[in-house]
């Protein structure tokens, strides 16, 4: 018998890698998968039918993700998981398939691609809180960067695989591997039930209350916790005033002034590693960020959106990405390990269900008004614009006094 081990932690130790090996495994799809999906479609469509499909997706995101919420916390979380790995998995097969039989239905794809949409609904609320459920309470810090590390890594290789599978297999051979991703999420959530019993499969009981009256629940515990409300609205206008021209501007200005996509894609690569290098960084538990802390970081964005704007070479444009990148990727660890360290369980996929829906609803709405920003004042306006946003705003947050007695014993 190993010393030093005991008997009951002994699975926890397994437990994390077995997660990651099948979520490693479909956030690799993921990356893939959409790369395939817009080449599977412009094969007979336009760009009316990209963005029709593309929003096929989004829509249930948008309307079903608190109802996700509930059904994660009502639910075992390992059961909602599986479900909703199940039926992605059927509806990419479904996508490879009508794109090997060259089926140029548009309305096929949209219905397709908005049943991978309802499961990801069902599926993220539930996958954002299981964390505490799979790991001992002082790991979960260690356990949110290593899960940082590894979806990063599948960001920054998905793409790169999905133009190889393209080119050598057609978009239904990305389509069908993302439907293969999730079957190996389902079997390691399986397994992860077998390897630790009792942490994944305790259904609670809801008193008799109904949806809305969960729904409710939720809100209650989102809004009346100040540091959560105040980092979320942020967060959110955030990615409406900075995300959102980054990635709508960044390949505009890289074709005008930096010679075209070559430049854009090493800036982005330098951003995923940076992404990379941010969650390995926090991985010790000797590393300490308090939430203020990470708020503020994010003032990074500032160097990268003034970068374009004045025109700085690649080099430093990459340098500022990375910067960027280490300084997201570590605000996002941070953030899930106060939630999942704060939070009741019972409530914990409710409150990231808000969460993800606010931020689902700011992010594309930035993506469309840039444009027409841009247009109305100039790319270097709105550059110049979001720089200062993201000057003054993570200040600002950071000093909250809400945010800034916030403590975990985490992080």
């Amino acid at each position: 018998m190993s010393e030093g081990i005991p008997t009951r932690e002994r699975p926890r130790k397994f437990a994390l890698s077995l997660y990651l090996l099948g979520q490693g495994t479909s956030w690799l799809g993921d990356s893939i998968a959409p790369i395939a999906l817009v080449f599977a479609i412009i094969r007979f469509g336009n760009a009316f039918s990209v963005g029709t499909v593309l929003a096929s997706g989004l829509v249930p995101s948008v309307f079903l993700t608190l109802f996700g919420g509930v059904i994660g916390d009502r639910f075992p979380k390992y059961l909602v998981m599986l479900v909703s790995d199940f039926a992605r998995m059927a509806a990419y097969a479904a996508l490879a398939l009508i794109t090997y039989k060259n089926d140029n239905t548009i309305w096929h794809y949209a219905i397709l691609y908005a049943i991978a949409g309802i499961g990801g609904a069902f599926f993220r609320p539930a996958a954002s809180s299981i964390v505490p459920e799979i790991v001992e309470k002082a790991e979960i810090q260690r356990a949110n960067a290593t899960i940082g590390v590894f979806r990063n890594i599948a960001m920054v290789l998905g793409p790169l695989l999905a133009g190889i599978m393209i080119a050598r297999g057609g978009p239904g051979l990305g389509l069908a591997t993302n439907s293969f991703s999730f079957l190996i999420s389902a079997i390691s959530l399986t397994a992860l039930t077998l390897l630790v019993p009792g942490a994944l499969n305790s259904r609670r009981t809801n008193g008799g209350k109904s949806v809305w009256q969960e729904l409710t629940e939720g809100w209650e515990a989102f809004s009346s916790r100040g540091w959560i409300v105040s980092i979320v609205f942020w967060a959110s206008l955030f990615q409406f005033f900075v995300i959102a021209p980054f990635e709508v501007l960044g390949p505009i200005i890289s074709k005008q002034f930096y010679g075209g996509a070559q430049s854009w894609a090493y800036v982005m690569a330098a951003f995923g590693a940076g992404s990379i290098v941010g969650a390995a960084s926090i991985i010790s538990k000797k590393i300490k960020f308090s939430l203020s802390g990470a708020c503020v970081g994010l003032i990074t964005f500032a160097g990268l959106m003034f970068g374009f704007a004045m025109r700085v070479t690649v080099l430093e444009l990459c340098g500022l990405a990375f910067l960027s990148g280490s300084a997201l990727s570590i605000f996002g660890v941070v953030w899930a390990t106060h939630l999942q360290t704060l939070l009741p369980r019972e409530i914990l996929a409710r409150v990231n269900s808000y969460d993800i829906l606010l931020s689902i609803i700011f992010y594309p709405l930035g993506l469309a008004l840039t444009g027409f920003a841009a247009q109305a004042m100039g790319s270097n306006h709105v550059l110049i614009s979001s720089a200062i946003f993201a000057v003054v705003s993570p200040c600002l947050i950071g000093l909250a006094p809400a945010v800034q007695k916030i403590k975990t014993e985490a992080v």
